[in-house]
């Protein structure tokens, strides 16, 4: 039965890798979205400070206070990143206790059946979480990188959004 439990083991270890991945992604990507408001909270400010007689200890001070609260997301947004990867591991770790002691606990006369039934599904099923954690992460890295310079511009000017991949 060694087998079976073998792949299951393995199996749960790139189902958890890409449930980590996705938790990274999400991370980077509200990451990416704290720092947008931040630029577009300070480019408000400068707009306001060239446009308006607004004094400039007020601006300083939606600028102060702009930089405290994106911190604070940032920091929250880490704090949940660890807590959702925590809560992946201690499942996997379950799913792991079960699985493996589970199938090493059968008996040998029905673990030999089971064998045989079990082993041309588990092949195939550790494959597939094998090319899924793979593409997690590649969604990891795609998301990871920083934007082209001028994209953004050169969608604007020609009026063409960015392509997603």
């Amino acid at each position: 039965m060694q087998r079976v439990a073998t792949l299951s083991k393995d199996t749960l270890k790139h189902a958890r890798g890409t449930a980590r991945n996705v938790v990274e992604a999400y991370r980077l990507v509200a990451h990416r979205g704290v720092a947008l408001e931040r630029q577009a909270v300070s480019a408000g400010i400068g707009y306001v400070g060239t446009r308006l007689k607004t004094d400039g200890q007020v601006l300083a001070s939606v600028g102060r206070m702009n930089r405290d609260v994106t911190g604070f997301a940032t920091t929250v947004v880490d704090g949940a990143a660890e807590q959702a990867n925590a809560i992946v591991d201690g499942v996997a770790r379950v799913a792991e206790q079960i699985v493996v002691k589970g199938l090493n606990a059968v008996p040998p006369r029905i673990a030999r059946p089971l064998q045989t039934v079990a082993l041309p599904v588990m092949n195939p099923v550790r494959d597939i979480t094998l090319r899924i954690e793979g593409a997690t992460v590649r969604v990891v890295k795609l998301v990871g990188q920083k934007p082209r310079a001028g994209a953004a511009k050169r969608a604007k000017r020609t009026g063409h959004k960015r392509r997603a991949r």
